[in-house]
């Protein structure tokens, strides 16, 4: 959403006052990319300087919508909580925001959220891959690298929104085709992308050996 700070400017690179920010809620609280270009979080009551060094102010919305967007640096913490579940990509944290950030950069990847009032609820990664891709005749490929919603908003129909967001912009960049992937053992996932209209192609098994 999009917040404007109303009241005294403080800090160098912090908040000024009548200027529109972004911003997600987090944890009570709203984590605002400033005028560091960093985000921070400040308070949604009395967003001020933790020194006391000025009174600070107050936040009016300015935009707050249900929506799926692509993704911006202020989002890269609530991607990385996701993703980092088991059932996604699983992880460490920290080592999934440098990956975001990344993804964030490239011209090949596409990362979609999905926002529900003022929170990140999910998201999906898609990369254009002009390799081989099973069942494909085309190139590039969109390919879904990952798609995740949280377990209180499943079942409303984002993960398809989230979907059909990225197939748009794949569109855009000239592919024909959609290819994805999951593991044999998760069930839900293989119900959704049937019910995208993906349709199996082969199933393998993996091996490793120590040399």
């Amino acid at each position: 959403m999009k917040v404007k700070y109303i009241g005294e400017s403080f800090g160098i690179d912090s908040l000024t006052n009548g200027k529109i920010y972004m911003a997600v809620e987090d944890d009570g609280m709203y984590r605002v990319v400033d005028d560091s270009d960093e985000d921070y979080l400040y308070s949604k009551i009395n967003p001020a300087p933790l020194d006391g060094s000025a009174p600070g102010g107050k936040w009016e919305i300015v935009e707050q919508k249900d929506e799926i967007r692509k993704a911006e640096r202020i989002d890269i913490m609530f991607l990385a909580s996701l993703a980092s579940l088991p059932e996604v990509w699983g992880g460490n944290e920290e080592e999934l925001r440098e990956d975001f950030e990344q993804l964030l950069d490239s011209e090949k990847d596409l990362v979609a959220v999905a926002e529900f009032s003022g929170k990140i609820v999910g998201f999906a990664n898609i990369r254009l891959r002009s390799e081989y891709v099973a069942g494909t005749k085309s190139s590039p490929v969109a390919y879904l690298e990952g798609i995740a919603v949280s377990e209180e908003f499943r079942g409303k129909g984002i993960a398809k929104k989230l979907f059909e967001f990225c197939a748009d912009w794949a569109k855009e960049k000239g592919c024909k085709e959609f290819g994805s992937d999951c593991l044999l053992t998760n069930e839900a996932s293989y119900a959704f992308h049937m019910a995208l209209g993906f349709k199996e192609i082969e199933r393998t098994v993996h091996f490793a050996k120590t040399i």
